[in-house]
């Protein structure tokens, strides 16, 4: 079945004010961190989300590389990450949100770097313009400041640039496997005739300063 969250979202923006703790639930999905399940529960979550779940969601149970555990469970499929290290919780977050939000992290991808005009062609043009206008970085210039983060920032620089290592790696586990797989690519690659690029450390960093200005300093029409 389909599953409309809008409800959620339009509905959360109606309860305010008046907004209290008690209304949580009913306006954002269950994300509170819960023990590694057993066995015994990890059945159980498997069979309810063989009923319960949205049409193409990702498996209820996975173990996308040793040594990590995602379970997610109906009707949201939330994805709870169980890993046995930083790095691989690292991996798995950029794995499970791969995953579940592919096409829009591309969106997002080539917003941020003015190359819309490869996903949807000419039309993007004009915005592609502008946007370099204002973010106009080398994908060199922005992996040279990711690299630099152990120098400019210390041990906490150099534990960013791991994790973010770790993210990028994970992301690209997931583009992997829908090269071997395409069913697993969001409708939208086949529907526009074209596939995702290997994930990069640029295009995060890119990102992030496009979200930045967005929320920031350009022009507050957000």
């Amino acid at each position: 079945a389909d599953l409309s969250q809008d409800q959620m979202y339009e509905g959360l923006e109606q309860a305010w004010p008046g907004f209290t703790t008690a209304d949580l639930n009913s306006y954002y999905k269950d994300s509170d961190f819960a023990p590694e399940p057993s066995a015994t529960q990890l059945a159980t979550i498997e069979a309810a989300n063989a009923t319960g779940t949205a049409t193409g969601s990702p498996p209820a149970v996975e173990t996308p590389e040793p040594g990590v555990l995602v379970t997610r469970t109906a009707p949201y499929d939330v994805p709870r990450i169980y890993a046995d290290t930083r790095a691989e919780g690292m991996w798995a977050a950029g794995y499970v949100t791969a995953e579940d939000r592919l096409f829009l992290m591309d969106v997002l991808r080539h917003t941020s770097e003015g190359s819309m005009a490869e996903l949807l062609g000419p039309s993007a043009v004009p915005e592609d313009s502008t946007q370099l206008g204002v973010q106009d970085q080398s994908p060199q210039q922005l992996t040279n400041q990711m690299d630099a983060l152990p120098r400019t920032m210390g041990a906490e620089g150099a534990q960013a640039l791991s994790d973010m290592q770790q993210y990028v790696a994970g992301i690209n586990a997931y583009i992997d496997l829908t090269r071997v797989d395409p069913a697993k690519l969001p409708a939208e690659y086949p529907a526009l005739g074209t596939l995702p690029k290997t994930w990069t450390l640029a295009d995060s960093a890119a990102i992030g300063v496009y979200l930045v200005g967005q929320f920031t300093v350009f022009g507050g029409q957000q």
